[in-house]
């Protein structure tokens, strides 16, 4: 059966009911079947969009694509290029991850080979004078290693790009890294750190999901204490120093450890300045909001679910985060028909404001949208992209 992907793109006209959502929807131009498309995507200022299509296979077996699209005059959105790996190969599966940041992406190839089977990769594109896009840099781990997974998840901030690698063993089988890329003067990528858990072990899967913002990482780790206990995750915040190292500052393990039962909490994770948006599933999904504070340390300050939640919805698989804004998307939703899927947009400080820890079911808008795994939040706010599964 030929099964196509596609993306529906939700430019939101901001005002303060947010009243109207106006829906384009986006296609991949050379199709070839089980492509993927809209497994990950990013955005970037309101003008640019990247998509990946990690199965497409372009005449080499899911060796993997990602297309960038550019909003147009009109506010249409048009697809602008094809990005592939220079030297992508048979399941490579380029494009498994995207990040966007004005004319620059990343985009991870989990699967590549360059340092043993699945060991991974990824590859940083750079937006030229005359629109084209040209890969400037191939990023591997200095000690990659067979089945790492490197290029996982993928996130760009300024000159800084940080890539998960949940499967390397450095504290054990599984027990997962982040590795920590900065732009040099020439144009060139140095890896300048690699963060791991100051208490990682076997099985943790750190690095499985990453999100930097400024001098700032938030790393999950979704299996964290999966021995002897059940498994129920957590993230770290990583935070640069004046020496250009990056400290683990933070730990925020799942919460409630003694509460309703959840798991995978840091499965999906986004940050944003003083931020933290963390997901976990509990059978509907939920997602907890953590806030710095004035001595460093993080608060938990939301638990957030869908009002109208069901058993499947999977709510949370989804999320970003900017400001005051959190985009959670909801795959399983069955609103407009059967795993039609929805996204909520949740105003985390409104003008009455929550009692601490209170449940978060204020929703802004709800977008009947067959949603994806990966969602991404314009810095201007006046744009929403959300993948289809």
């Amino acid at each position: 059966m030929r099964i196509l992907f596609s993306i529906l793109f939700a430019s939101l006209v901001t005002s303060s009911a947010w009243a109207q959502v106006v829906e384009q929807k986006l296609t991949m131009s050379d199709p070839d079947g089980y492509d993927q498309f809209g497994k990950s995507v990013s955005l970037a200022n309101g003008q640019q969009a990247i998509v990946g299509a990690w199965t497409h296979s372009h005449g080499v077996f899911e060796s993997g694509s990602a297309y960038v699209f550019e909003r147009q005059a009109d506010g249409s959105w048009v697809e602008a290029a094809e990005l592939r790996a220079s030297d992508g190969a048979e399941e490579d599966v380029f494009g498994f991850s995207v990040s966007m940041q004005q004319d620059r992406v990343l985009v991870g190839a989990r699967d590549d080979d360059d340092n043993g089977e699945r060991s991974g990769s990824a590859y940083v594109f750079e937006r030229q004078r005359d629109g084209s896009w040209l890969e400037v840099a191939k990023l591997i781990a200095s000690d990659g290693a067979e089945n790492d997974l490197f290029g996982e998840s993928v996130s760009l901030s300024g000159e800084y790009a940080i890539v998960g690698a949940p499967l390397d063993d450095d504290d054990g089988l599984s027990s997962g890294s982040a590795y920590m890329f900065e732009r040099q003067e020439d144009g060139s990528w140095l890896e300048v750190a690699k963060l791991t858990a100051s208490d990682g072990a076997f099985g943790d899967f750190f690095g499985d999901a990453v999100s930097l913002s400024g001098a700032r990482a938030l790393v999950g780790a979704k299996y964290d204490d999966l021995f002897p206990d059940d498994g129920r995750g957590s993230a770290y915040i990583f935070e640069r120093q004046a020496d250009d190292t990056w400290l683990e500052v933070a730990k925020l393990p799942s919460p409630d450890p003694d509460g309703p039962q959840f798991e995978n909490f840091g499965a999906r994770v986004s940050l944003s300045e003083d931020l933290a948006l963390i997901f976990a599933f509990d059978g509907l999904g939920l997602a907890f909001v953590f806030e710095r504070q004035t001595d460093g340390s993080w608060l938990q300050i939301h638990r957030i679910t869908a009002s109208d939640g069901q058993v499947a919805d999977n709510f949370g698989r989804g999320l970003a985060l900017h400001g005051n804004l959190a985009l959670i998307g909801a795959p399983g939703d069955d609103d407009a028909g059967s795993f039609s899927g929805s996204a909520y947009v949740f105003d985390l400080f409104p003008a009455d404001p929550l009692t601490l820890l209170e449940e978060l079911v204020v929703e802004v808008i709800e977008l009947n949208l067959n949603t994806g795994i990966e969602n991404s939040l314009d810095a201007k706010l006046d744009a929403v992209l959300i993948a289809l599964d």
